[in-house]
């Protein structure tokens, strides 16, 4: 049998694949594929079973390890499956936990695949997702966001993290580059699997206007904020707040290449040893492709959002 595990990274079209796996469950299985129903906790990852191994404030996930493990260990052995997905961008480092040997000593061959993306446009992503996100008090810069995530977004570190500790189990280490259209043909080739035909997106990023929008009216919400309609405000932007960039926002053309030079070296590597090849990513500090706004212009379109929005109408 073989356990393939998908790690992340976040931001990284994860829950198109989680949603992609989930959605032909059934069709895997009758070709010998599981993506098991236990262990999954928030839409359709597993972050039941990388909750219970590392928890984390602010979600509240509280069955035990063990339970969990149980779960998935007899969910496998009653689906006869050969191949078992488990994916969450939660995960820790499974390797560095005794209690998971018994789940690893069921297989015969284990691989890790991590799906990668250009930081700065997991950035950027990320900072779209925590502005969107109307249950969170989110008011940083996105260079701030940079600063408390940039050994996060070191994917060689992590990646050899997961490589030393494995050590005894000799996996397989994979990684798959973003591509929206292509992520799911890209992710069952490399892992070997069927792939079957899947439209879906379940993850929207608002557009550049919008995330400019939220992030620059914020001084403007604390009546909106205090009648707690916060999503509904979020809601109202995304939908009159579209199609049009923002000159230099959310980073700057230089902004980008910046972020992405930071990791230069390090994506050199990883290209090396799992590509074949010295670049990583390319064309990563891209113009806009549509029109753009000025600031000035921009200020009066975002007063203009929160009075439409007051008087429930549009801008």
């Amino acid at each position: 049998m073989r356990l393939l595990l998908h790690p992340g990274w976040s931001k990284t079209g994860t829950s198109a694949l989680q949603t992609y796996f989930a959605t032909f469950y059934d069709r895997y299985l009758k070709e010998g594929v599981l993506y098991p129903k236990a262990g999954r906790f928030i839409d359709n990852a597993h972050h039941g079973l990388a909750l219970a191994a590392a928890p984390r404030a602010g979600l509240d996930f509280s069955s035990p390890l063990d339970q969990v493990l149980n779960e998935i260990l007899a969910e496998v052995s009653s689906s006869g499956a050969q191949t078992v997905v488990i994916s969450s961008e939660l995960s820790p480092n499974y390797f560095e936990i005794p209690a998971f040997d018994r789940l690893f000593d069921a297989f015969d061959e284990i691989g890790v695949i991590f799906t990668l993306r250009p930081q700065s446009e997991i950035l950027v992503s990320l900072y779209k997702q925590l502005l969107k996100d109307a249950s969170l008090d989110f008011n940083s810069s996105i260079l701030d966001l940079f600063l408390e995530n940039i050994r996060w977004l070191d994917f060689e570190t992590s990646i050899s993290q997961w490589k030393n500790a494995a050590v005894l189990h000799r996996p397989k280490l994979d990684v798959v580059l973003y591509s929206a259209d292509a992520l799911i043909k890209e992710f069952a080739s490399v892992a070997q699997l069927p792939v079957f035909e899947f439209q879906q997106r379940p993850n929207t990023s608002p557009s550049d206007l919008a995330t400019a929008a939220l992030a620059k009216t914020f001084d403007f919400r604390n009546s909106v904020e205090r009648l707690g309609i916060r999503e509904q405000f979020v809601a109202h932007v995304m939908e009159n707040a579209k199609g049009v960039g923002i000159e230099g926002f959310p980073l700057t053309r230089d902004e980008r290449a910046f972020i992405d030079r930071v990791f230069d070296r390090s994506n050199m590597r990883i290209a090396r040893e799992y590509l074949g090849r010295e670049v990583l990513f390319e064309g990563t500090a891209r113009d806009h492709d549509h029109a753009i706004m000025n600031d000035a212009t921009f200020q009066a379109f975002a007063r203009l959002l929160v009075q439409s929005f007051d008087a429930g109408g549009q801008p």
